[in-house]
């Protein structure tokens, strides 16, 4: 399989059309109708299954499009390489970090690496996490940083950075700021802002009131990247919702506070997540070896944890 059938089989998942994936990839339509049936001579059975409204990978056109995301972030990082052993120079360093990183972490070790070396490139992508893994996998990003969130990929290597918890928190004047350690029935009865669903976060709550014999929570407002203007909404209004420490210590200023929740106990292991076995960009070895360097220093600093 050459690289161009690579691309066609990847354009095509993508799209789901094959006259849409034939236009972005600058071909005719059945030029690349060929390119697909002699793929699937070779592979012996139909890659993606036709219908009126396009097409869908089958089970071995998934296995198919997979391996040829793998093989292809794996050729362009080799390419990458090669034009950066022949130009002597550091390139571009390409980060996605999840909404609950602590910013102030990230901004002090990447502080570092610029003054050090003035020539840094960087690209910095805000996504959840699930989004970053999906980019770092297909080669768009050099690494991530965010929660471990279950088992990781076989296709990927963590590491680890601290511990982040999660609060849940309302605003100041909240009716139920007044009331001291809340059950979670108290907390699943009121609205709530969350992220959009399926989600570890979410799964993982709604698991727990599962188990206290609660029905999932009643979530109001979802948004695919919790900022500051979503927690904005939380102001004056019963809404209640989750963030980490360092989004605590932002939003305080929105007169959000914690509110502590018997029962529910949320914490993450924060790291850096690279593709095993891929190239690392020099800048990506010193960005993590800082950010463990800044952890290291806080921990041996006496103050509350974070």
């Amino acid at each position: 399989m050459t690289t161009d059938e690579m691309h066609y089989l990847v354009t095509i998942a993508r799209y789901r059309n094959i006259g849409r994936a034939a236009e972005a990839l600058g071909l005719t339509q059945p030029a690349l109708t060929r390119a697909v049936a002699r793929l699937e001579a070779v592979a012996g059975q139909r890659l993606f299954a036709r219908h009126p409204r396009g097409v869908e990978p089958t089970a071995a056109g998934q296995v198919f499009v997979q391996r040829a995301q793998q093989m292809l972030a794996a050729y362009e990082d080799a390419l990458r390489e090669m034009h950066q052993m022949k130009a002597g120079q550091l390139g571009l360093l390409r980060v996605g970090c999840s909404p609950s990183v602590d910013k102030d972490l990230l901004a002090t070790a990447t502080r570092r690496l610029v003054l050090e070396r003035p020539a840094t490139q960087l690209l910095l992508i805000e996504r959840l996490t699930t989004e970053l893994l999906r980019l770092l996998e297909q080669g768009e990003l050099d690494l991530v940083i965010g929660p471990v969130q279950g088992v990781l990929a076989s296709t990927l290597m963590a590491t680890p950075l601290h511990i982040s918890r999660l609060n849940v928190v309302a605003c100041a004047s909240h009716t139920l700021q007044r009331q001291g350690a809340l059950s979670l029935a108290q907390v699943q009865a009121e609205p709530w802002l969350l992220s959009a669903a399926p989600g570890p976060l979410r799964r993982e709550i709604d698991e727990v009131l599962a188990r206290a014999g609660l029905p999932p929570l009643n979530v109001r407002i979802e948004a695919d990247s919790l900022t500051h203007l979503q927690f904005q909404l939380l102001r004056g209004t019963r809404l209640l919702g989750i963030c980490s420490d360092w989004t605590l210590r932002a939003v305080s200023d929105m007169g959000l506070r914690r509110l502590e929740v018997r029962g529910l106990d949320l914490r993450r292991q924060m790291a850096v997540l690279q593709r095993r076995g891929a190239f690392v960009p020099p800048l990506a070895e010193r960005l993590t070896a800082l950010l463990r360097e800044e952890v290291a220093q806080r921990e041996s600093v006496p103050g509350p944890a974070t």
